[in-house]
């Protein structure tokens, strides 16, 4: 049988107090996936890869990222994406540096992708407005999501047609709560 995470209130009801030693080493491998977590992420460091913006919502071009240790998330540096491997509530933290070439506003954002392919906000964005052109700008975002497994998060941009957005230094780190 496979191991299941389960929820606190599952947990300390299968748990409760074994008068009747029914505890099985089923439950207690649960409760061992269930309180260990899931975590994941990448990072850029020191990247020149340009992204031309196109004036809508996009996914943003980045260097080929190298990946965290990872525990039941599946990171996949190729496609630039953390794929969730178990249901439940993730923290999802980004920071990111990056140059844009004008001073018109940019907004990144952690989006999820379920697993039939249709993507979402999940309320992971940051906005900053430049007050010279070339300047580096610093975003720094952080979020719970409720997630389920197949669904996969990566970095989308928006900002004016034509402009240039470097991502120069990316973390992306995913933990799943409960």
């Amino acid at each position: 049988m496979a191991d299941t995470v389960r929820t606190l209130a599952a947990l300390q009801s299968l748990l409760a107090d074994n008068e009747t030693g029914d505890i099985s080493p089923q439950d207690l491998r649960d409760m061992l996936v269930s309180i260990l977590g899931a975590y994941g992420g990448f990072y850029i460091h020191a990247s020149s890869t340009g992204h031309t913006l196109g004036g809508s919502e996009e996914l943003c071009t980045l260097a080929t990222p190298t990946a965290f240790d990872a525990q039941d998330l599946e990171v996949d540096t190729g496609n630039k994406k953390v794929t969730i491997a178990t249901d439940g509530k993730y923290l999802v933290l980004v920071g990111a540096v990056c140059r844009v070439d004008s001073t018109n506003a940019v907004t990144l954002k952690i989006r999820k992708t379920a697993s039939g392919g249709s993507s979402s906000d999940i309320g992971i964005a940051s906005h900053y407005s430049p007050t010279q052109a070339d300047e580096t700008l610093s975003f720094a975002m952080a979020g719970i999501a409720d997630l389920v497994d197949g669904d996969y998060l990566r970095l989308w941009v928006n900002g004016t047609a034509t402009d240039v957005l470097t991502v120069t230094e990316l973390s992306l780190v995913v933990c799943r709560l409960a």
